[in-house]
């Protein structure tokens, strides 16, 4: 499916550049290079079976939604706790696998407010 969806693009483009584009024989050459290497880009690494998402096994995985539950009960009880709003911060990026979404932003945001020390990835 990909391959058509790439088909119809490169010939949608091809009738783009006929009818507005008045380009010489090289500009077809360079416009043919440029559709060759992205057909063989695609052809090297494109993988179209593989989810949307890739954050979406973490996300389901009960320990860590667990984890999250109990952290963000702790920062209700507490949320002069530094250190707790630091640890659901890092929870909330390992539950996105790396991203960090604005809620775990504000999370280190908010720890280092009170003080806390924040993770390696923020620098010194």
């Amino acid at each position: 499916m990909g391959w058509l969806i790439f088909l119809a693009m490169a010939f949608l483009l091809g009738g783009a550049l006929l009818r507005f584009g008045h380009m010489t024989a090289r500009g077809w050459i360079i416009v043919a290079a440029m559709l060759a290497c992205g057909a063989l880009g695609y052809g090297l690494q494109g993988r179209p079976e593989l989810e949307s998402s890739p954050v979406a096994s973490a996300a389901a995985d009960p320990r860590l939604n667990t984890m999250i539950e109990a952290l963000s009960a702790r920062v209700a009880q507490d949320p002069n706790n530094g250190r707790m709003w630091v640890m659901l911060g890092s929870a909330l990026i390992e539950k996105t696998q790396g991203i960090p979404t604005p809620a775990a932003m504000y999370c280190f945001w908010r720890g280092k407010q009170l003080g806390a020390k924040l993770p390696p990835m923020f620098g010194p």
